[in-house]
């Protein structure tokens, strides 16, 4: 079965009591708080690896906004670690059996992948659960 990534998205409790106490503040000042507030997803296990996939307005996705509908994403950032979190893996070319990998390298920002379409993650992820 394919995976869904916006299905395994949980958003961290410090990111909910962050978001909370900002929507607040932003209301009080009658301003649109999807462009600036953020939010934070926790990482997914694969493996070897932990991934980071994360969409809101302090991050590389489209709409770059911070939605509650996450179905409106077009694109989101994606970043790859080792399991224990110690660091980004940067070895791209690691990758290489990885069927699309040209077009995650097209979206590689040294530490992160930006604006990464959802279906390249969706595919990024089955492979990841291959190695």
């Amino acid at each position: 079965m394919k995976t869904n990534v916006l299905e395994l998205l949980k958003e961290t409790e410090m990111s909910k009591k962050s978001r909370e106490q900002s929507e607040i503040i932003y209301k009080q000042l009658d301003i649109d708080s999807s462009y600036l507030m953020g939010r934070w997803f926790e990482g997914i296990q694969l493996g070897k690896f932990n991934i980071s996939v994360q969409a809101s307005g302090g991050h590389y996705c489209n709409p770059r906004k911070t939605l509650f509908d996450l179905s409106q994403y077009e694109s989101m950032e994606l970043a790859v670690y080792k399991a224990d979190n110690s660091n980004f893996f940067r070895d791209v070319d690691f990758f290489e059996g990885f069927n699309r990998i040209d077009e995650l390298k097209e979206r590689f920002e040294g530490t992160v992948f930006g604006a990464v379409p959802i279906d390249l993650i969706n595919d990024f992820i089955d492979y990841l659960k291959t190695l």
